[in-house]
């Protein structure tokens, strides 16, 4: 229920402790930091990579984008711990917090490629994969609803019926990406 009644209460809640996005994402970043100057183990084992993702990267022979509404410093600092090979995602590969909306970086992407390169677009929030299926309506993109992630069994569902997504697990990621 909460996940439903989420977009109308954040801005609700937000006013009721006085604060805004940027206030409260700059103490959580000032928090992590502090965070992973103390403790680096500690925070790793907070933000693990799923099983066989590491490899599928380092073994992968498509070119690999990260898109994340994480800051890119703890995009790297998890793929240098985990022992992402730097070659396979570079930094100008991955795209965090303030490089724009997820969006305009595909269409970015879309335009850096040939018109018949395919981008498949792997994403765990489902209305962020149903937005894109609008907007890029006709672009060269397969979308997958990433099963392991933060969805429910209903977006699961829907994404199921939804013409222009695939479910996708965990396994099945891992074996495509090699």
């Amino acid at each position: 229920e909460i996940v439903k009644l989420w977009p109308q209460q954040k801005d609700k809640l937000m006013k009721q402790i006085g604060s805004s996005f940027e206030v409260l994402n700059n103490a959580l970043s000032h928090e992590r930091d502090v965070w992973m100057h103390n403790d680096l183990d500690s925070w790793i084992r907070y933000n693990p990579c799923f099983p066989g993702v590491i490899d599928a990267i380092n073994h992968s022979e498509c070119d690999i984008y990260i898109i994340s509404t994480k800051e890119k410093k703890y995009i790297t600092k998890i793929l240098e711990v985990n022992g992402v090979d730097p070659k396979k995602v570079p930094e100008d590969r991955i795209f965090a917090l303030g490089s724009g909306t997820k969006i305009q970086i595909l269409k970015t992407l879309l335009n850096q490629y040939p018109a018949e390169t395919t981008i498949h677009f792997v994403e765990d929030f489902y209305p962020m994969l149903e937005e894109a299926s609008i907007s890029l309506l006709g672009e060269n993109v397969k979308y997958y609803l990433a099963s392991w992630g933060y969805n429910t069994q209903e977006d699961r569902d829907r994404a199921e019926i939804h013409p222009f997504m695939t479910v996708i697990d965990l396994p099945t990621f891992v074996n495509r990406m090699q």
